[in-house]
């Protein structure tokens, strides 16, 4: 088990089904992004289709959303600029949104925003 991050359309990832990004979305982002790529030989149990960057896969699509699982800083800030490229939202297991910021001198950064569930 691990800890994932998710984009979709929608504010939780669990109800991504009912705005589903879409394969022919993540082929567009993928095709306009030099440094991504379908993987041609990692596939998970042969049913979801992984996404490389770099010529490694970090990534993967999942009918409705696309997911990263333990990414590091450097990956979860590529995550974050595909989801800009989408118009969608990354957000973790337990809820909280992280957003993609660049300041004025070009740095580049992802905020996470902690989500706290009342109980």
């Amino acid at each position: 088990m691990g800890y994932e991050l998710h984009v979709v359309h929608t504010e939780s990832w669990l109800e991504s089904a009912g705005r589903p990004i879409t394969r022919a979305e993540v082929d567009a982002v993928v095709q306009a992004d030099p440094e991504l790529s379908w993987s041609k030989t990692d596939h998970l149990n042969g049913l979801y289709d992984f996404i490389e960057w770099n010529g490694q896969s970090f990534y993967y699509w999942d009918r409705d959303q696309i997911i990263g699982k333990n990414l590091l800083e450097p990956q979860i800030l590529k995550l974050s600029k595909i989801a800009l490229a989408l118009g969608a939202n990354l957000v973790g297991d337990d809820g909280e949104k992280y957003t993609y910021r660049r300041s004025f001198w070009g740095r580049e950064r992802v905020v996470e925003e902690k989500i706290y569930s009342r109980r």
